[in-house]
């Protein structure tokens, strides 16, 4: 949020007549397991945010709706961590718990016959070659990761 392009967009924005009476919006895009919900909780109640911004709008799951006049705050995670992270919650909820064993259409039976992220990955491939049925069980596995190539 500190750099020079964005700040002098800002201040086009802010000394423009027309927008000097009218605060931006403020959108939290909430990246699963990247301390979103952290984020979400420190913004809602900073006195900061609520007197510079006209509102907290978040943004989880969808694609967020850009608009030139919001700013924006996300935090990223490195993906192995946040890989391993999704896996272990989904596990969690879904076989430990079993709140949301359901959820979503045979990802319970992946978790169980996989066991760990690392059984999964080892999976993946065969001889250098992806495994086509492995594939579709990882991208049926972690509802907040998809996006191997189906085959």
């Amino acid at each position: 949020m500190g750099s020079r392009k964005h700040y002098l967009r800002e201040s086009r924005y802010f000394l423009d007549p027309k927008n000097l009476l009218r605060k931006p919006r403020l959108q939290l895009i909430h990246v699963g397991k990247c301390g979103g919900t952290t984020l979400r909780l420190l913004l809602g109640e900073d006195q900061w945010v609520e007197r510079r911004f006209r509102r907290l709008k978040i943004t989880h799951i969808h694609v967020p709706v850009f608009s030139p006049s919001d700013m924006y705050v996300f935090a990223v995670r490195n993906p192995i961590s946040r890989l391993i992270s999704a896996f272990n919650w989904r596990w969690h909820l879904v076989v430990e718990l079993g709140r949301q064993a359901h959820r979503f259409p045979g990802e319970r039976d992946v978790l169980v016959k996989y066991g760990t992220l690392s059984k999964l990955a080892e999976s993946l491939y065969v001889g250098g070659e992806l495994v086509g049925p492995v594939v579709a069980d990882f991208n049926r596995s972690i509802i907040s990761v998809r996006g191997l190539p189906t085959i």
